[in-house]
């Protein structure tokens, strides 16, 4: 069975729950979505080790999740883990040249307006991906728990002050 790592910005959710209910339909496929936390879990840490133990790692792009620092902190763990990247678009606002350059040589699923062929084709690009490779001995450290916001930042500024 495959663990897929699904990683998205909060800011896409109706893209990325299109792109999760089809994800989710795949057979022998475990899918992981950081909506799957309860609470009182260790947010990040969670998030690290699903990466760690997933098979591919699918990129749901997006200005919004270029722009993201959690999903730029999580995308560079899962490449230092030597991950299979699957790079989905799921925003048309985001431009190629804004990709790290190591996306820019992946071939990518486009979910932008999803219909029969491109859950097909995504279906493919599950199913071609080899084997996973161990992971690097030893396993890279991990990124610091990333500020998510601008309004989290302020807001924390705001309760510290008081």
């Amino acid at each position: 069975m495959k663990k897929i790592f699904l990683i998205y910005s909060s800011k896409t959710n109706k893209s990325v729950e299109v792109l999760f209910n089809d994800l989710s339909k795949f057979p022998n496929c475990e899918l992981w979505i950081d909506k799957k936390l309860s609470g009182g879990q260790q947010w990040w840490d969670e998030i690290l080790t699903r990466i760690r133990a997933c098979d591919i790692f699918v990129l749901a792009l997006s200005q919004e999740s270029h722009d993201s620092v959690a999903c730029t902190l999580e995308y560079t763990y899962a490449l230092r883990l030597r991950k299979h990247i699957l790079p989905v678009f799921v925003g048309d606002n985001v431009k190629m040249s804004q990709l790290p350059s190591e996306l820019k040589t992946v071939q990518f699923v486009n979910y932008c307006n999803p219909q029969r062929n491109e859950a097909i084709d995504l279906f493919n690009a599950i199913t071609s991906f080899p084997p996973t490779e161990a992971l690097p001995d030893p396993i890279p450290g991990s990124p610091e728990v990333p500020i998510q916001s601008k309004e989290r930042s302020v807001f924390l500024a705001d309760v510290t002050n008081d």
